[in-house]
């Protein structure tokens, strides 16, 4: 009951004296006590079953990717490809990309795609890592979730945006529970790499979760419909782990000044913003960005 009361306390707070704009805002940053509060609500049952299993494999040119499916924290079903080079390591270290809103795990593998995904799987395959990918709850195999509805529409609800970024968040968390299950990955070497919504995601795992080691969240709204979910007070609260910021100084979901602002918050030694010449879309040379700072510090 402490932690609801708390919750409510931190909502109420952080919605006073802000005004709203196209159903979002820029809230204040949380108390120790009630940011905690709110981490609560990230917390998962760790001793559960993943019930995990591997459903198809696929043999390519550079890498064997493998479609797996789990339990999640919340009762759900979650999807997800699991890929690896060829190259015979003994242990990959694993990078996590999580897309933003509306997009998938397929979209990690497709070149033409919104986050240049096939480019980026394939610069950290090509150096030697492996990377998982999930669908979100509701995206991709999982629209059935939520009756096909249209997820731009659904984000709109504060209550259902609030939830996906928490379940999100779960699952990923309980995805690296599987990877650190896996004989063929070192658990000491896993970073995340996220756009959009998944830059928040990234933030999130970055501070709730000791395994996570390296930190790219790309083009992160610093906006949003539910104060309980505000990405700064996530990054506010990031371990000491190497963060590298990419954003475009023409996003529609931040003003420069916020970015700089934002950066100049996250708390850890090894940092680095990059400010692209871009919209909420980065350009192709994001790959080489990302993939030699993760190869950089997680190798």
């Amino acid at each position: 009951m402490k932690y609801y009361s708390l919750l409510l306390v931190a909502i109420l707070a952080v919605c006073t004296g802000f005004s709203q704009t196209a159903d979002q805002v820029k809230p204040a940053l949380l108390s120790d006590e009630a940011f905690n509060a709110v981490a609560e609500f990230f917390q998962y049952e760790k001793s559960f079953d993943l019930n995990a299993r591997v459903i198809s494999k696929t043999d390519s040119i550079r890498y064997v990717r493998e479609k797996i499916s789990f339990d999640g924290g919340k009762g759900s079903r979650v999807v997800g490809y699991f890929a690896y080079p060829k190259t015979k390591l003994q242990k990959y270290p694993v990078v996590l990309l999580v897309d933003g809103i509306t997009g998938s795990k397929d979209r990690w593998f497709q070149w033409d795609s919104w986050p240049r995904g096939g480019e980026m799987t394939a610069a950290l395959i090509e150096r030697g890592f492996a990377v998982l990918t999930l669908d979100a709850p509701s995206h991709g195999e999982r629209s059935h979730e939520n009756d096909f509805a249209g997820i731009q529409d659904l984000f709109r609800n504060k209550a259902w945006s609030r939830d996906l970024v928490v379940n999100e968040t779960i699952e990923y968390m309980r995805a690296v529970d599987y990877i650190c299950g896996r004989s063929d990955v070192d658990s000491n070497r896993i970073g995340v790499m996220g756009h959009s919504l998944g830059g928040l995601i990234s933030f999130n795992l970055a501070a709730l979760d000791r395994r996570i080691k390296v930190a790219v969240p790309a083009v992160t709204p610093l906006m949003t419909i539910s104060p309980a979910i505000y990405v700064g007070n996530f990054a506010k609260r990031a371990r000491d782990i190497p963060i590298l910021v990419l954003m475009g100084d023409k996003d529609w979901v931040y003003s420069i000044a916020d970015a700089k602002q934002f950066y100049s918050g996250i708390p850890v030694k090894t940092k680095k913003m990059i400010l692209y010449d871009a919209g909420h879309r980065l350009p192709p040379e994001y790959v080489k960005d990302a993939a030699e700072w993760i190869s950089q510090y997680l190798k």
